[in-house]
């Protein structure tokens, strides 16, 4: 078990107090855009994983839009302060090249989907920005009927569901939870409710090889990577929330609670959530899921614990805050006991188990801290609370002043890490800040929206 203590006032306000310090210097450090695209495009700071430079002017993971949140929720909370002209300059950089190069995606993450959520936190609630906003939605809608109807097409030729198309990262969930901030809008309503059906007809059933199996199985051409090919040639179920069936669970839920509802939504909840749960494993810590279970497990019944970590992209966290959300939709107080028990099995576990070395949202540090944020907001768990201070804590012993933007992500090699330095939320500076900003104002954030967690 991870032994913390409750911190004594006077240490809960200098805790706060660093927390402030930490955010103002991120803040500092990423004032000045073509700045922190030169150090981002530096010769040395190359993904090994990617092979590329962590950088994309349109990217909320890893660019511009990333800063445009941060300080769009700073001025939010100080709007004298003029966070909102550095937000507006971080914008103009988005716009020069959106009118130079156009774009390649409307994701959440990757493209003008994460670009409109990032405008729409900077524009005080709609009072700025209207008319990019206006261009921008018009952008989304029309290439996302096209995405609709190509997949659409593509399920009357072929089985098996495609991460691609339906998760938070690059699909519709995320893009659809932006349509759900916008519901107000007739168009991109009428998107959002064609999503849902989508994610509605993912949750259903279908017959593989004389197998009937979950709608969201994922056939092996269909892996991310070479090493889930190898590793699962019959395919799998995503159990990740960035990229697994816990995200559309989500979307699905938050959708129903905001009262935008389409037929057999909340049989999909309900579906979706008995199968987690099923899948749901124990061990001397408490409640934990894996990432993925394989086409073997599912179709044979055995059971098999997989390495996991305690993160937002994969593991218990990410589930069982899909798991609360389902609660909360459809009034089901077991199910967000449940989410609760599983949080608190996370803390119960010794820190070298959770494999979060990297400070940052996706994989890190803060990703966790968020969460537990969102689930404290909720339950009002004070054993969370406990540990809740001591993510802080970890987030600001990781503070380098000497790395340009404050943090490095760190990306597993075969032998250590290698550390890069990165802007954007998912991996990069913004996500760390914005983390540590929830933690001080202490009230549900409105950027983390898009991590699908409320």
């Amino acid at each position: 078990m991870t032994a913390v203590l409750a911190l004594p006032p006077n240490r809960k306000v200098v805790l706060r107090k660093n927390a402030e310090q930490v955010i103002e210097v991120i803040a500092d450090r990423l004032q000045n855009p073509e700045h922190i695209r030169q150090v981002a495009l530096h010769a040395n700071n190359v993904s090994s994983l990617a092979k590329a430079h962590p950088w994309g002017e349109l990217s909320l993971s890893h660019g511009y839009p990333g800063t445009v949140l941060l300080y769009g929720e700073l001025d939010r909370f100080d709007p004298n302060a003029g966070w909102d002209q550095l937000a507006h300059q971080h914008l103009l950089a988005i716009q020069q090249y959106l009118e130079e190069k156009g774009y390649q995606s409307i994701s959440l993450f990757g493209g003008i989907t994460g670009v409109a959520f990032a405008t729409w936190t900077a524009s005080r609630g709609g009072e700025r920005y209207g008319r990019l906003l206006d261009r921008l939605h018009l952008q989304i809608a029309q290439a996302l009927k096209e995405q609709i109807r190509n997949e659409r097409a593509r399920l009357q030729k072929e089985q098996g569901a495609s991460a691609q198309y339906y998760d938070i990262i690059v699909g519709i969930t995320g893009i659809g939870r932006y349509l759900l901030i916008q519901k107000n809008d007739p168009q991109l309503r009428e998107l959002l409710e064609e999503i849902l059906l989508d994610l509605v007809a993912l949750s259903k059933p279908i017959v593989v090889n004389n197998e009937t199996v979950p709608g969201w199985w994922i056939p092996q051409v269909g892996q991310f990577t070479e090493q889930d090919r190898q590793s699962f040639p019959k395919g799998n179920f995503n159990c990740g929330l960035a990229h697994g069936v816990p995200g559309p669970l989500a979307l699905l839920s938050l959708a129903k609670l905001e009262g935008v509802e389409v037929e057999g939504q909340q049989e999909a909840i309900q579906r979706i959530t008995e199968w987690i749960l099923y899948w749901k494993q124990q061990d001397s810590y408490g409640v934990y899921w894996n990432d993925r279970v394989a086409w073997e497990e599912e179709t044979e019944g055995v059971r098999h614990s997989h390495r996991h970590r305690e993160a937002w992209c994969y593991g218990t966290p990410g589930v069982a805050r899909a798991l609360y959300l389902a609660g909360e939709a459809l009034q089901d107080e077991g199910w967000k006991a449940t989410s609760v028990q599983a949080f608190q099995s996370v803390f119960n576990r010794p820190e070298l188990f959770w494999d979060i070395d990297s400070p940052t949202i996706c994989h890190g540090t803060a990703g966790l801290l968020e969460m537990t944020l969102q689930m404290i907001y909720n339950s009002h768990d004070e054993q969370l609370q406990i540990h809740r201070d001591y993510l802080v804590h970890r987030q600001l012993k990781d503070f380098n002043p000497d790395y340009p933007f404050g943090y490095k992500d760190l990306e597993p090699q075969t032998i250590g890490y290698r550390s890069l330095d990165k802007v954007g939320l998912l991996e990069g500076a913004v996500g760390v800040g914005l983390s540590l900003l929830s933690y001080v104002k202490g009230e549900e954030s409105k950027w983390s929206r898009s991590l699908l967690l409320h």
